[in-house]
Parts: C-alpha cells; sequence; structure tokens
C-alpha cells in the first residue's frame, strides 16, 4: 500500500488535496476515528483508482484495448470489408486522431491480405508499424 503513494507522489498530493476538503478530519485537523478509514488506506485506495484509471493509456507504439475494442466490434459487425466500411460503422466514436490511426492501420491490414484477432492485435500492430517506418 506505502508503495503506491511512495511511486506517485504528485497523485498523493492530489489525494491529501481532496481529502483536506472532505469532513474526515476534527477541529484539531487529526484525521478522524469514528469508523472511517484510516487516512493512508484512503489515499492508498484513491490513487489505486487515479492510477488504474490511467494504466490502459496506450503508448504511440501500440494500439490499445481501447481502440481495438472499436476495430472489434466492427469486424464482428461488418465481416472483412475495405477500411472504409469499418471507419463509417465506429468513426463517431473516435477522436480525429484515433481515427487516422485505425484507419491507417486497417487499410494495411486490408492490403496485405492480413488477419487480426483478440489475441495477436498488438503483435499486428508492432507488424504494422515496422512496415510504415
Amino acid at each position: 500500500m506505502a508503495d503506491i503513494v511512495k511511486d506517485n507522489p504528485r497523485l498523493a498530493a492530489q489525494a491529501k488535496r481532496v481529502l483536506a476538503n472532505c469532513d474526515w478530519y476534527d477541529e484539531n485537523g487529526k484525521w478522524r476515528n469514528d469508523g472511517i478509514p484510516s487516512e493512508d488506506l484512503v489515499i492508498a485506495t484513491m490513487l489505486h483508482f487515479l492510477v488504474d484509471a490511467t494504466a490502459d493509456t496506450p503508448s504511440p507504439d501500440q494500439l490499445g484495448r481501447h481502440l481495438w475494442q472499436h476495430i472489434e466490434r466492427a469486424m464482428k459487425t461488418l465481416g472483412k470489408v475495405p477500411p472504409e466500411h469499418h471507419m463509417s460503422y465506429i468513426e463517431e466514436q473516435l477522436t480525429g486522431e484515433e481515427y487516422n490511426k485505425i484507419y491507417t492501420f486497417l487499410s494495411w491490414l486490408y492490403r496485405n491480405d492480413l488477419t487480426i484477432g483478440h489475441g495477436n492485435y498488438e503483435q499486428r500492430y508492432a507488424e504494422f508499424r515496422e512496415a510504415t517506418r
């Protein structure tokens, strides 16, 4: 528990500021001990949520689970079709950057007659990045 606080000092400071606005402290600024978990436990729990929320942010060299879920939904619905068809199915849920990332990747897959699935999407994306550098 202490490791997450030590490893994320900026987030720990943010969590302490949030707690300062709660009524979990008595009039002397001391942590109340009336059934509320310890301050350290509350901060560590907050950090687990904050760290977990940012954990799925892929590097530029990764596709990421979020984008894969869009691709997977389009492929399950439409099958193997030109990428324009997939994009028209999912484009409203994407940012411009996400759209370009997925479209260029799907175009490469389609041109090279390659398949993709849940178990190999990051491997295929790595192959795509290598081939298009």
